[in-house]
């Protein structure tokens, strides 16, 4: 064989291994950027509300809602609220049934335990009722929405596949997004879509439901605290939910929690 021969032989085998050397390398690269984004997607999520200290100082959340059709007796149509003490699980819903009657319901949302049960100012508090589980529902429909931002702090929340994407001229970053636990009594399954640089979501297919929601707003709370507030049902308009108030409170009256 020719030293002509060998010398392109070796010369080809060099490009070739060079070839290889740089795809290598580019993989490399693009896996450990796909990390990088997966681990930083719980961090823009605090960043997007002002942060994990600011959510877990609050005490006292009331907000106020319409649409989100989650139950079967309740006129959805129409405002409802909640106020909510987290640290001690103390709960006041005011909302209308489809009867349009009137309902206060007081109960405490970590045992579950009802207190008190007011339809029409009228005390019915020893009937247990299709429509305390109704709202019971719907109050977890309402918070999947509005504390969407919070599972960051979810053990064994799963971030994947991260990629990043152009939508409407903002860029976002697409992820996957799996739990298995309990989140307001559901797991969670789908894709995020999320601005790279404030973190808030933007989009948010619900791959349980079959949802797909766009997000076109946050508010602050009043104590630095922001949440999502508009959610735009693309393909079941009443899932689409608007919070109209969304606030926190260090101190409320505790008979909010006791009396009609």
């Amino acid at each position: 064989m020719s030293k002509s021969i060998l010398s392109f032989i070796k010369i080809h085998i060099m490009k070739t291994t060079v070839k290889i050397i740089f795809f290598y390398l580019i993989v490399q690269v693009n896996f450990a950027i796909a990390v990088a984004q997966e681990t930083s997607i719980p961090a823009k999520l605090w960043s997007s509300i002002g942060g994990n200290d600011i959510w877990q100082e609050t005490k006292f959340l009331l907000f106020s809602c319409n649409g989100n059709d989650n139950a079967n007796l309740l006129n959805n149509e129409a405002e409802r609220s909640l106020l909510w003490n987290r640290e001690t699980g103390e709960c006041r819903f005011e909302g209308q049934s489809k009867k349009n009657e009137k309902l206060v319901y007081l109960f405490n949302f970590k045992t579950k335990k009802s207190l008190k049960f007011f339809v029409n100012a009228v005390d019915v508090s020893t009937q247990e009722s299709a429509l305390q589980e109704d709202i019971r529902q719907q109050i977890n429909g309402d918070l999947q929405l509005l504390l969407l931002p919070t599972i960051a702090e979810l053990k064994g929340i799963n971030f994947s596949n991260t990629t990043a994407k152009l939508l409407n001229s903002e860029k976002l970053l697409s992820t996957s997004v799996t739990y298995n636990g309990n989140f307001y009594n559901s797991p969670i399954r789908g894709n995020l879509m999320i601005h790279e640089n404030n973190g808030e979501i933007k989009v948010f297919e619900n791959s349980i439901n079959s949802i797909s929601y766009q997000i076109d707003q946050y508010k602050d709370t009043g104590s630095g605290l922001r949440l999502p507030t508009s959610f735009v049902a693309i393909n079941n308009k009443k899932k689409s939910c608007t919070f109209t108030t969304v606030s926190t409170f260090e101190q409320v009256e505790a008979s909010k929690f006791t009396d009609l």
